[in-house]
């Protein structure tokens, strides 16, 4: 039996036009990614990207100054499969 794929949640934020980004130093070079994580085992996603947000960036998503637009999507590699947003 194959392993379950991990799951990472992630968050795009945006502010006055400008993309927040994590820089990461990896062995083979810089590497830069959204803010977000793995999901624990049995983590509720939204509690994980709380915590990412929290640990990563020390935002506090639980009172935002905006409503945020939530999006689910599946990948296969690098290509989206399904936006599978109705399932939330």
């Amino acid at each position: 039996m194959t392993a379950p794929a991990p799951i990472r949640v992630c968050a795009v934020l945006l502010h006055d036009g400008r993309l927040a980004l994590i820089r990461r130093d990896r062995p083979d070079g810089v590497q830069h990614s959204l803010p977000g994580g793995l999901l624990g085992s049995g983590e509720d996603p939204h509690a994980a990207l709380r915590r990412e947000l929290l640990e990563e960036l020390g935002l506090n998503a639980d009172d935002p100054p905006n409503p945020p637009v939530l999006r689910f999507v599946e990948f296969s590699g690098l290509s989206c499969v399904r936006d599978v947003s109705e399932l939330q």
